[in-house]
């Protein structure tokens, strides 16, 4: 895969290979096995994911994608208006005031823990279950949530001035 430019539009060449060409964009990721490639794409105003060159749903827009370690699932977070969402092999999940930072997928794959924010709090959706609500969920300075094996996750959290070391066992 390389991105070129051709007649004023940015495209991808995969497998040699020429996409269609948008106005701008992003970094391709690879699936583990390298048999699917995706990135975002800007077009017309609005931003798609585009999957193995075929462009998907637009939103207003749209963030890096990622496979999770075994390549069977691939998220994204979208924006419509002013809400933020997970969208996850193209369905998408409940919108929320905005999504921080990074996706954590569990070392097996089969969990995928975000920090939303909420109402003015924030918490830890794992698999679409809202956690305990919090003042921050800490993610500066290489804060993030841990996976403590497949059904417990770890992170630090505010609440009231104090600081938490919030330990929760996931449902199976």
């Amino acid at each position: 895969v390389y991105l070129s430019a051709h007649r004023g539009k940015a495209l991808a060449v995969i497998d040699g290979r020429e996409g269609p060409g948008y106005g701008t964009v992003g970094d391709p990721r690879f699936s583990p096995d390298s048999k699917s490639v995706a990135f975002w794409a800007e077009a017309n105003k609005r931003q798609y994911l585009v999957l193995n060159g075929q462009a998907q749903k637009p939103y207003d827009d749209v963030d890096t994608p990622w496979f999770s370690p075994d390549g069977k699932r691939l998220v994204h977070l979208a924006t419509l208006g002013n809400k933020t969402m997970l969208v996850e092999n193209g369905k998408e999940q409940k919108p929320y005031d905005a999504i921080k930072g990074q996706l954590y997928f569990s070392p097996d794959s089969r969990r995928l823990a975000m920090v939303v924010l909420d109402g003015g709090q924030e918490m830890v959706v794992v698999d679409g279950a809202e956690g305990n609500r919090y003042d921050t969920v800490v993610t500066v300075d290489g804060g993030k949530v841990h996976f403590g094996g497949p059904d417990q996750i770890r992170y630090l959290a505010t609440r009231d001035g104090e600081l938490w070391l919030v330990e929760e066992t996931l449902q199976p």
